[in-house]
């Protein structure tokens, strides 16, 4: 079956394997075949999802799969040639996106997880760099949804769009898929995602801490329809009850947004009762005629009042009034004495802290909570950073990996997502620790 394709040249290195660009006879184009490290515990369960995403791909939104197998390797997918420019390279441009064009495309990003979730199929993975745009003639965009996995530089862009769950070490679901779309959208509607940030340890701090400013607050230059801002947000939701049941769901309430309102029915004026009528008709009364009246007397003149005497003014010289009394002022009141300070609060102390979160890290350790020690190292590493620094805070990422993958009391357990939470933490902290190294 191999022999059929012609790999021209790799294109990258997904998630999931490699991404080749192959020719088949007289198809022509990129045909991403995914290969995975042949290790037989995991080969079973990653050539079921291929077998699922190819049922999938038969949708309007994704990419169609020309074939897949393993041919006792490594499983491979190869899939249809798509013309167009990622999400990603389209927001990095200089083109703005009005609002029916931005709730246009999520729409259809919608409408592909609306299939592939009927399928059974989450994708975990949701990020502009996963959504492919085909430019049609009539200007519309025409979407394509794939998932084609990521590189170590994407880490930071990557992290943006994964919901607060997915953080804390939860499994992927509708509502974690529902989330990115949601951080997308507002990305299209602000030209940044709702968390962002210059490094991982930063983004993901945010995402789990802070609230997220509303779209019209962070543009407010840019008209956004109230609907579309409150569909955003709700999406957007910390808690993933709280967000759509399902992408069909969102999907509506966007195209509810921008529908047409109704136009208004006018109603003609009610006429006007009949007594009112009647009262118009009737012929108005003719003028009453003025009577005469005899002008009355003239009034007598009054008689002049006598003249008013006046004194002739005294030859004594008048006494000078008496001056008031001199007021002395008041003397002024005592300065008051200055209150003396307040003590200052005493700051915690940082080694306490830094004992106790070590004293809780053993205690999810010995209890085989796999959730409470990641979220214990994490916070452990945040006081490191502030405290002493990103080398002391990358040494104990280090030994919280060590311990995830080596410890007995962790064996039994699925770690997996949360050895990827402290991949991230890590990653992000040795980056800023290179940046601080050549600036200095």
């Amino acid at each position: 079956m191999l022999d059929q394709f012609v790999l021209r040249e790799r294109i990258m290195t997904a998630g999931m394997g490699v991404v080749w660009r192959a020719d088949q006879g007289a198809l022509v184009g990129r045909a991403p075949a995914r290969f995975h490290n042949p290790d037989p515990g995991v080969l079973p369960g990653l050539l079921t999802r291929f077998c699922q995403e190819t049922h999938a791909a038969h949708g309007r939104y994704a990419i169609a799969a020309i074939d897949f197998g393993d041919e006792g390797g490594p499983p491979f997918v190869v899939m249809e040639h798509v013309d167009g420019a990622t999400l990603a390279e389209r927001l990095r441009g200089d083109e703005r996106w009005s609002v029916p064009r931005a709730v246009g495309v999520v729409t259809q990003v919608l409408r592909a997880l609306e299939q592939a979730h009927a399928c059974g199929i989450v994708h975990a993975d949701l990020r502009p760099e996963h959504v492919i745009l085909e430019r049609q003639a009539d200007g519309r965009d025409l979407v394509t949804l794939v998932d084609l996995g990521g590189d170590d530089d994407s880490l930071v862009g990557a992290c943006a769009y994964l919901a607060p769950e997915i953080l804390c070490g939860g499994r992927p679901t509708i509502a974690s898929d529902i989330f990115a779309v949601g951080a997308i959208l507002y990305q299209l509607l602000t030209d940044s995602p709702p968390f962002d940030g210059d490094s991982l340890l930063e983004v993901m701090e945010r995402q789990l801490r802070s609230a997220v400013k509303p779209p019209s607050m962070r543009r407010p230059d840019r008209p956004i329809p109230p609907a579309v801002e409150r569909a955003t947000l709700r999406a957007l939701s910390r808690s993933p009850e709280a967000r759509f049941r399902d992408a069909a769901s969102f999907a509506a309430e966007l195209e509810a947004s921008l529908a047409p309102a109704p136009a208004l029915e006018l109603v003609p004026a009610p006429a006007p009762p009949a007594a009112r009528l009647a009262r118009a008709s009737t012929p108005a009364p003719a003028p009453v005629p003025a009577i005469a009246v005899p002008p009355s007397p003239p009034a007598p003149e009054p008689e002049p009042a006598p003249a008013p005497v006046i004194a002739a003014p005294s030859t004594a010289k008048a006494e000078p009034a008496p001056l008031p009394p001199k007021v002395e002022p008041a003397p002024a009141p005592p300065k008051p004495e200055p209150a003396p300070a307040a003590p200052q609060r005493k700051r915690a102390a940082v080694p306490s802290r830094i004992d106790g979160l070590r004293a809780a890290v053993q205690d999810a350790l010995e209890r085989s909570a796999a959730n409470e020690l990641a979220d214990r190292y994490l916070d452990l590493s945040f006081v490191l950073y502030r405290a002493q620094g990103p080398v002391a805070a990358i040494t104990e990422l280090e030994a919280a990996i060590e311990v995830f993958m080596w410890d007995e009391r962790l064996s039994s357990l699925d770690t997996t997502v949360l050895m990827s939470r402290l991949r991230l933490a890590l990653a992000s902290l040795q980056e800023r620790a290179g940046r601080q190294h050549h600036a200095h």
